[in-house]
């Protein structure tokens, strides 16, 4: 049987056209008695446990905000769009449309707007008020946020 070299170096150039590979959540071993079928070996990070469960069947988007003294994660996973809590927990916080693509979330330091399925929501911390935005010109698809 043909040995191929999968395991090598993680490496990325000053310029991702020229060189672009990165290992994540890897480390490598070296088989100390060289007798074995490889040698070198892939193993997982150790340490790593699941934080939370979402509902949804695929994580769209994810978003970090600190509200006041308080850091706040959102998530658009499916149709939900949840807040990920400190103790491991989920609150679904509205329901979004689910085209099946990745959905975007921006924010100022009072309110998220979240683009899912061609549809543009709003959401307020203070109040945990999440709405669809009325009127919207065309079919949005992405957002961003510019201080000013």
């Amino acid at each position: 049987m043909a040995n191929f070299p999968l395991i090598g170096p993680s490496y990325t150039s000053q310029s991702i056209n020229v060189e672009c590979q990165k290992s994540v959540n890897f480390y490598p071993e070296l088989v100390e008695s060289q007798r074995g079928k490889n040698i070198i070996a892939l193993y997982p990070t150790p340490g790593l446990a699941t934080f939370c469960t979402l509902s949804g069947s695929s994580v769209r988007a994810i978003h970090s905000l600190t509200y006041g003294a308080a850091e706040r994660v959102f998530a658009v996973s499916g149709t939900d769009f949840v807040e990920m809590l400190s103790g491991g927990t989920t609150t679904v916080r509205g329901t979004v449309a689910n085209d099946g693509l990745p959905a975007a979330i921006a924010s100022s330091q009072n309110q998220l707007v979240i683009i899912s399925g061609g549809t543009a929501y709003y959401f307020t911390p203070a109040t945990n008020t999440f709405a669809a935005i009325a009127g919207m010109l065309g079919t949005p698809f992405q957002t961003t946020f510019i201080d000013g």
